[in-house]
């Protein structure tokens, strides 16, 4: 069925640039060459519609496959990445695009094809080889005219670098090949070819049988469209197999070997292992041992009995391998863990992805490479949903002092006034993990089809060799907000929470559209901060975003308050979530926080002590100190640049003693204002204030409140 879509109105985008006369070939076989990257000139507005590089049905959304008035451009590529082809804003033609691998006229699918990305223009991602030749397509929406415009190729995720980084750094720098082995029942196994490269200027250590070297893992995700809607989705993970000893090689940059006999990868070295020897069962590593965020792991190792073809191999269900959508597409991704490596803080860049094929006969499964594809290096799969689908979303957020993950999301209009809204967060590379997934829902939002995936461990991959739990998590809807969640780390040490190297899916339909929010990523185990967020897009505004708390002087924190025994007795901690004790209340100030923050009407709240006397300062940074500072009686947790508010005497403004509001309408002494709030802003607010013993803990008379972290919507 074609579905008919309005036509673009002329001139409501604006065009950077036009030609006088014609860009781009009618012709696919004589098509314009380019070369480099930037702003590039079209003008399909007599060209014909051909019939090469028409069949993109899978591509396109609205049930046709044309590119009308199509021209052509030829580009190489100048270097390896993830390019960015794209119309948005430069041109008010309905545009549809298309990339194709190779210099000749195509016959079949395009590497990436895109529609409507951003309003009626187009946008896509494909993943570039170095030296490579590409065809661009360019045209109109079929009964939408041609016209003249722009249109640009920028390089966005580009590929690690030789030697751009201080220390060791390995990354996954191909994956080569697959292993197949033979099903048991109705699971299937593979293993990945995986090459090595050490792309820092320190050279890593490489001994195998010991904690001195480099673990990979293999992950498989799956793209999908199912009921009009597209997810990107993790079906399978393997144990980890060890770098044994270095064969290095000059494959990607220029290795300086070491000498005969050190057990290292030197700088710029390669190191490639074959699908087969990572298929290898008896020297694979489980997961649950290995810290990501550290590269650390015991040697030895657990060692559960195993049997079989498949066990502590890269596992498949065959149904996961013989799905019910359409438009599917299969991806693998490596992941190296080092302890030298992190240890130089160069561990955010080890996963890398590339395109696979699978087909399935007679209840067995082949999985290959893709020929026609590459290897984004040093880009986590998540990613690869982007290339995919140009319109999803990812963000990266950082978990202080521990790793980051990734979240994406896209929302998709269906019929009958509804959009489906499907996220995905993958857990790179934390230690803590990922135990909750919030965002806001007010009340009059209708929500169908709330669902949630997960990806299961296997072979004894878990303390005592039994597995981390493949418990679904549950969903609930309470106080304006919808909250996925696995078991507390207090109720279940092996809970099933989003562990390192891991994806997990939440979904639902509503009958919102879309519009920008926060989403609240709650990590599992215990520390500092409790939960990260970021804003990005969902069925309800983020209208009551009173912070979340960060900092505490309860024990949880990783800098100690300076009074915490053992410096001073008696002085237990602070009451949990309070800022360090003081001289009239052991459990601390408590800072929190009412209102919203859209419209801004956000209301900081302070409560230190009944009989407290003094003053104190509403101070807000534009960072956090990672584990706070010690600072006098207490913790510092603000940092970056300052903005101080005025100072407030308690007992002022009507309200009790030893409790304060910012702001107020009696504020004594305004010395500043609050900043403007960027959209997506995140900010961090303390109370500093006076502590009225001189001696209680140090000789200094101030101390802090815990931390709040608000995210300006």
């Amino acid at each position: 069925m074609i579905v008919a879509k309005p036509l673009a109105l002329a001139g409501t985008l604006a065009c950077l640039a036009l030609s006088a006369s014609a860009q781009g070939s009618d012709d696919c076989a004589t098509p314009q060459p380019i070369s480099g990257t930037g702003l590039f000139p079209f003008d399909n507005t007599s060209a014909t519609t051909g019939a090469q590089g028409q069949t993109n049905g899978v591509c396109f959304s609205f049930g046709t496959s044309a590119v009308d008035y199509d021209v052509w451009f030829s580009w190489t590529a100048p270097a390896s990445g993830n390019v960015t082809f794209a119309t948005c804003g430069l041109t008010s033609v309905d545009t549809k695009i298309a990339v194709h691998a190779g210099s000749s006229c195509p016959s079949g699918e395009p590497l990436a094809c895109s529609e409507d990305a951003c309003n009626y223009q187009s946008k896509l991602d494909f993943l570039a080889v170095a030296g490579a030749s590409y065809l661009l397509q360019l045209g109109s929406y079929p009964s939408a005219p041609g016209g003249v415009g722009n249109f640009s190729l920028q390089y966005t995720d580009p590929a690690p670098h030789c030697f751009e980084r201080t220390g060791p750094d390995v990354i996954a720098a191909d994956i080569l090949s697959a292993f197949n082995t033979t099903p048991e029942g109705s699971i299937d196994a593979i293993a990945l070819g995986v090459a090595a490269c050490n792309m820092g200027t320190v050279k890593l250590n490489w001994l195998g049988g010991s904690p001195d070297t480099a673990l990979v893992r293999g992950n498989f995700h799956r793209y999908q469209v199912v009921d009009g809607a597209g997810r990107f989705e993790q079906i399978g993970l393997s144990w980890l197999k060890n770098g044994f000893y270095p064969a290095p090689t000059t494959t990607h940059c220029a290795c300086t070997p070491e000498p005969p006999g050190v057990f290292a990868l030197g700088p710029g070295c390669t190191d490639t292992y074959n699908a087969t020897y990572n298929a290898n069962q008896t020297y694979a590593y489980p997961n649950f041992e290995v810290s990501a965020a550290t590269g650390l792991f015991p040697v030895p190792h657990a060692n559960p009995p195993w049997s079989g073809t498949i066990a502590r191999r890269l596992q498949l269900a065959l149904d996961d391998l013989s799905p019910t959508g359409f438009g599917v597409r299969w991806f693998a991704e490596a992941m190296y863990v080092a302890a030298d490596e992190a240890a130089a803080g160069n561990q955010d860049n080890n996963a890398s992805w590339r395109e696979m094929t699978v087909s399935v006969s007679g209840g067995d499964a082949t999985v290959s490479v893709l020929s026609s594809g590459a290897t984004s290096r040093g880009s986590p799969a998540i990613r690869a949903w982007k290339t995919v689908d140009p319109v999803v979303q990812v963000t990266q957020l950082s978990i202080p002092s521990d790793g980051f993950a990734l979240v994406g999301w896209r929302v998709t209009q269906l019929a009958g006034g509804l959009w489906h809204y499907e996220y995905a967060v993958e857990n790179l590379n934390s230690d803590r993990c990922i135990g909750a997934f919030s965002l806001p829902v007010a009340d009059d939002v209708v929500l169908t089809n709330v669902g949630f995936h997960d990806v299961s461990y296997h072979s004894g991959d878990g303390p005592g060799g039994v597995e981390w739990s493949a418990l679904d998590w549950t969903s609930t809807r309470a106080n304006g907000r919808l909250t996925w969640a696995c078991e507390s780390e207090a109720q279940n040490t092996s809970a099933n929470a989003i562990r390192w190297g891991t994806l997990y899916n939440f979904r639902f339909d509503a009958n919102k559209p879309p519009q920008a929010t926060l989403l609240e990523l709650g990590l599992w185990m215990g520390g500092n901060p409790a939960a990260i967020a970021t804003a990005a897009e969902g069925c309800s505004p983020a209208t009551d975003n009173t912070g979340i708390a960060f900092c505490f002087g309860d024990g949880t924190l990783a800098t100690a308050c300076p009074c915490s025994p053992p410096n001073t007795v008696p002085n237990p901690p602070a009451a949990p979530g309070h800022g360090c004790a003081n001289s009239q209340n052991l459990s601390g100030a408590l800072l929190s926080a009412t209102g919203t923050t859209a419209p801004d009407a956000l209301a900081f709240n302070v409560s230190v002590s009944p009989n407290y006397v003094s003053f104190g300062l509403l101070l807000k940074g534009d960072a956090s100190a990672n584990g706070g500072i010690a600072s006098a009686d207490g913790v510092r947790c603000v940092d970056g640049q300052l903005i101080r508010f005025g100072a407030h005497f308690a007992g002022t403004n009507g309200a009790p003693q030893g409790y304060w509001t910012y702001p107020n309408t009696v504020q004594t002494n305004p010395v500043s204002v609050q900043t403007a709030q960027v959209p997506g802003q995140t900010s961090y607010y303390q109370l500093y204030y006076r502590n009225t013993a001189a001696n209680f803990c140090n000789a200094a008379t101030t101390n802090w409140s815990n931390g709040l972290r608000v995210v300006w919507p």
